[in-house]
């Protein structure tokens, strides 16, 4: 079995309120899964509750690894990127203090990094072409460098599971293109990647499935169907109908 993850009935509240309720899915690994809804929708928060970073009201979700084995959550092997805005950017770290932090789940305490471990960050910031950065401070970088730095101290945990929220909102072109292959990569190894979206109109080149959300799961299937089905217009409502419309021209145009 690939690396998986089994979501069943999942809900989760803020203030006694409900924000997601009665999720259930199985997110693949070899696959790039993207969530997207409309502002309100849990998407965060759906994360969040799986990552048991807010607790949940109901349902359980179940990791599997390549040894078929169920686990509780494998922290060690998870790597959570936030939104942006929820990062501190002021915190004194270069670089390459920010991707040697993939290494700490493998350190023991006090354990000075080894040759073979820097040489691990160097391949990691050469993969997203960061190396020429290496000592400088992050919150010295743009929004996509910065980015691209979180994405190599992923690799350089050796993540089987990936949460992305929003990575490509407010990136340059470049660096959505190096997060791209690199993502891609991670893919071929059978990692599991979930990434929060909020471009309709770029999504459907990032993602092999596409979950649909509303407080609950409306639709997890390719994009294709999903476009085809009419439920985007259903869940971003009336005052969207004429993009999703311009969607559906720019798309066809784009696989002629």
């Amino acid at each position: 079995m690939k690396n998986s993850i089994q979501v069943e009935n999942l809900s989760a509240s803020y203030d006694n309120n409900l924000a997601i309720w009665g999720v259930n899915t199985h997110i693949h690994g070899g696959e790039i899964t993207s969530l997207i809804g409309p502002n309100g929708a849990g998407k965060s928060t759906l994360i969040k509750a799986m990552l048991q970073l807010i607790p949940k009201k109901s349902g359980h979700v179940l990791f599997y690894n390549q040894d078929s084995q169920v686990t509780q959550i494998p922290r060690k092997k998870i790597a959570y990127m936030p939104q942006r805005e929820h990062i501190d950017w002021n915190f004194p770290i270069s670089v390459e203090g920010v991707v040697e932090m993939g290494l700490y789940p493998k350190l023991k305490f006090f354990k000075k990094i080894t040759t073979s471990e820097k040489d691990i960050i160097d391949s990691c910031l050469k993969k997203v072409q960061m190396e020429d950065f290496r000592k400088r401070a992050i919150s010295e970088l743009s929004g996509g460098q910065q980015k691209r730095v979180f994405l190599a101290r992923a690799l350089a945990q050796e993540a089987d599971y990936l949460f992305l929220d929003e990575p490509f909102s407010g990136i340059d072109k470049g660096s959505e293109e190096i997060l791209l292959t690199q993502l891609q990569e991670l893919k071929k190894k059978h990692k599991v990647i979930f990434i929060i979206h909020h471009d309709l109109f770029s999504v459907w080149r990032h993602s092999d499935k596409i979950i649909l959300l509303n407080k609950r799961i409306v639709a997890h299937d390719t994009g294709e169907e999903i476009l085809k089905s009419g439920l985007l217009e259903e869940v971003y409502g009336s005052d969207s109908c004429e993009m999703i419309e311009l969607l559906r021209k720019v798309k066809r145009i784009h696989d002629r």
